[in-house]
């Protein structure tokens, strides 16, 4: 149907933003599941274990920013940071989500 009408002939950014959009949204939506595996791993810890993974991603991050620019003198790495931050709140707000899950399990079941 695209090839009728040639929608994106005449913008190939779009192309791009649909591209980048959907990795994007891939890797956030893969972060929160890893998130919420480690806290159902962690139990008892999750927020510990969840925060302790989303900060050493942040360093990490921070740390390969800054070699690259230092190497290459190129500073379009910095603008990937952004994502890296958001991508390490996933994991936080997955395990708060476990957390809350289990809290409210663990009072229902007392309850009966």
């Amino acid at each position: 149907m695209l090839s009728r009408y040639l929608v994106y002939e005449d913008d190939p950014q779009a192309y791009i933003f649909w591209l980048i959009s959907s990795v994007l949204t891939v890797r956030l939506t893969v972060n929160a599941l890893v998130g919420a595996l480690v806290a159902l791993a962690a139990k008892g810890q999750e927020m510990t274990a969840t925060m302790t993974l989303g900060f050493v991603g942040m360093m990490l991050a921070i740390q390969a920013a800054v070699l690259t620019v230092a190497k290459t003198e190129d500073y379009g790495v910095v603008w990937t940071l952004p994502h890296t931050f958001a991508f390490s709140i996933a994991i936080v707000v997955a395990g708060a989500i476990v957390r809350t899950y289990r809290a409210r399990a663990s009072t229902r079941r007392s309850v009966t």
